[in-house]
């Protein structure tokens, strides 16, 4: 299997679309909620908000510049995508201030929490919409295939290992059975026996609160 371009940024973007596949779940669950749920959804909703943190870092930082660098014409649209990270920031930051409420036994309305949720999954999914748009046509018109492969590699090499630890099940979760065969098939062994055995297990029990 030949590996695909942007693998890794559009795997990221297929595990935030489940993500908001779960906060609606979540929403239709309101009621049956007590608050150690609460406790448990809000400990995976820090996950999430970490790791479109870190993927928003990523794009800001490393493959945005690189981009306008190369095609200066895409700036605008470029910035607009900057804006849109700045706004799911405070998204973010809302619902966890709910959810720390939730969990400590405080009353939220269920229509403020559902309301604020669904618009935050529904600007997430259009954002990446979007950004796929912009990224895919400045990718095809700008860069031949080796500079994206190298780009793409030079970023993951720059990455700590905690945050590639802290992916890796995220990840997986949405890789289809020949994605992950050909993922792991270069890595070294301890890292799949890891990733087996400890990161998955804790994975699987806390997105078991938010519908798997």
């Amino acid at each position: 299997m030949e590996r695909p371009l942007l693998f890794g940024y559009y795997l990221t973007h297929r595990a935030l679309r489940k993500d908001v596949d779960r906060l609606k779940f979540v929403t239709g669950r309101f009621a049956a909620y007590n608050q150690r749920d609460w406790m448990k959804v809000m400990q995976w909703f820090n996950y999430h908000a970490q790791m479109v943190h870190h993927h928003h870092e990523g794009e800001d930082t490393f493959f945005f510049p690189i981009i306008r660098q190369r095609a200066p014409g895409f700036a605008p649209e470029l910035q607009q995508m900057d804006d849109e990270h700045k706004a799911l920031d405070r998204f973010e930051e809302k619902l966890s201030m709910m959810l720390n409420s939730l969990g400590n036994s405080t009353q939220i309305a269920a229509a403020d929490f559902n309301n604020l949720a669904l618009a935050y999954g529904r600007l997430v999914i259009s954002h990446l919409d979007a950004e796929e748009n912009v990224v895919g046509r400045a990718i095809n018109q700008e860069f031949k295939r080796e500079e994206v492969i190298e780009a793409e590699d030079r970023y993951t090499r720059m990455m700590p290992p905690e945050r590639l630890r802290l992916s890796l099940p995220w990840l997986a979760d949405v890789m289809t059975k020949e994605e992950r065969n050909m993922f792991f098939s270069v890595l070294p062994f301890y890292v799949k026996w890891i990733y087996l055995w400890r990161l998955k297990p804790q994975f699987d029990r806390m997105v078991k609160c938010v519908g798997s």
